[in-house]
């Protein structure tokens, strides 16, 4: 039975390919954050000392997070095995369950333009992801195509497509909610930062691609998600209102 891997000498490439996309949302979500704590203390003398406070924390803590990320990546990305066995595909990695999908049982195998390859079995979430990393992908590619045809895949999903605007929309949510007494504002921002949060907590939970770590941690959201109905409820029934 044929198996492979992913080279390890690809794995900086893959980083910085990473790191490209979630460093400038990064960025933004740091901005927005320091901002609303300026604001929330009054914009005075207070304001900026609460922001300095913020910023030695956020700092360490994504100084932290890029360490603790970029090791766990390397541990999947360097775990990563996919056999080919008599009938079936079978995909396994670190922090993941295994993904096993019969030849008979495949729908569709697509590839996208970055050179990623997907084989897609029946329901949702029943995929197995073949990085362009791997070793020997052209003989994956041309086995794939004994299975299913192998095509383009002619756009990304609405949420690859949409998710930077919708990290926008959090942000510009998280900021009315904390800024404005207005309870109209307050209520539209929460209930939208509500949603989306539950809306990722499920996505984690659910997914067959996000490590058994992220997983556990995701906890953490249900109390972040109880913090906003908590300001919101003080905002709109705590008589605040400018």
């Amino acid at each position: 039975m044929p198996q492979y891997k992913n080279k390890p000498e690809d794995f900086n490439l893959f980083s910085k390919k990473v790191l490209a996309k979630s460093v400038p949302l990064t960025f933004v979500a740091i901005i927005a954050g320091l901002a609303i704590s300026y604001y929330s203390q009054g914009g005075d003398a207070g304001g900026w000392q609460a922001v300095l406070v913020y910023m030695v924390i956020i700092i360490l803590y994504v100084v932290f997070a890029v360490w603790q990320g970029k090791k766990r990546s390397r541990a999947m990305f360097g775990s990563y095995e996919l056999t080919i066995a008599d009938d079936h595909f079978l995909r396994r990695q670190a922090g993941l369950a295994d993904k096993k999908i019969l030849f008979s049982d495949v729908d569709t195998i697509i590839e996208t333009k970055e050179g990623y390859l997907g084989i897609n079995g029946p329901g949702k979430g029943n995929n197995i992801f073949i990085m362009p990393y791997v070793e020997r992908r052209e003989e994956i590619k041309n086995f794939l195509e004994t299975v299913k045809p192998v095509s383009l895949q002619q756009k990304k999903s609405l949420l690859l497509r949409f998710a930077p605007l919708l990290m926008l929309a959090t942000i510009g949510a998280m900021a009315a909610l904390y800024l404005s007494y207005n309870k109209i504002v307050v209520v539209v921002s929460g209930s939208l930062l509500t949603t989306l949060m539950a809306w990722s907590f499920y996505t984690i939970r659910t997914s067959n691609l996000i490590d058994s770590s992220i997983k556990r941690r995701s906890w953490w959201m249900l109390l972040v998600m109880l913090s906003i109905l908590g300001i919101m409820y003080y905002k709109v029934f705590g008589g605040l209102q400018q």
